[in-house]
C-alpha cells in the first residue's frame, strides 16, 4: 500500500492500493511507513527525506544526498513506473546501509554550528 501526506483531508481510495493521510506529524507518517519516495524536478536538502533516513527507512529520490538511494530521470521531469517499482523492489530485498545516517545529518545540521554562522554574518557581515 502506498500512502501519501500533506493536502487538506485524508481519503482511501477503495480501487487501489493508495491513501492520502492529509495532514499529519511526520513522526506518524513514518511510523506507518516503510520507505519513502520523493521525486521532484528540483528541490534543496529535503528535511522530509532527512527524517525518514534518520529514522532507519530507506529513501528513493531522484536528488543526491547522502545515504538516499537516488533514481535519475530518464529525461527531465520523466520517470518510468517500471523503473520505480523495479528500485523499490531492489531496496525491500536488500536494503540500504542506513547505519550512519542519523549521526551524519545530527553533524552537517548541527544547531550550534548554525547560530554561531549567523552571529559572524550579523557581526561581521559576512561568513
Amino acid at each position: 500500500e502506498f500512502v501519501y501526506f500533506g493536502g487538506e483531508k485524508a481519503e482511501k481510495n477503495k480501487d487501489a492500493n493508495v491513501e492520502r493521510l492529509g495532514w499529519l506529524p511526520i513522526y506518524e507518517v513514518i511510523k506507518q511507513s516503510s520507505m519513502y519516495l520523493r521525486f521532484v524536478r528540483h528541490d534543496a536538502t529535503s528535511l522530509s527525506n532527512i527524517e525518514f533516513l534518520c529514522a532507519n527507512r530507506p529513501v528513493l529520490t531522484n536528488w543526491e544526498m547522502p545515504y538516499a538511494t537516488i533514481l535519475k530521470e530518464k529525461e527531465e521531469g520523466e520517470f518510468a513506473q517500471k523503473e520505480i517499482v523495479e528500485k523499490i523492489r531492489e531496496i525491500r530485498a536488500n536494503p540500504p546501509a542506513l547505519k550512519g545516517a542519523r549521526k551524519f545529518y545530527e553533524n552537517r545540521h548541527n544547531v550550534g554550528d548554525f547560530k554561531r554562522l549567523l552571529e559572524r554574518i550579523k557581526t561581521k557581515g559576512t561568513i
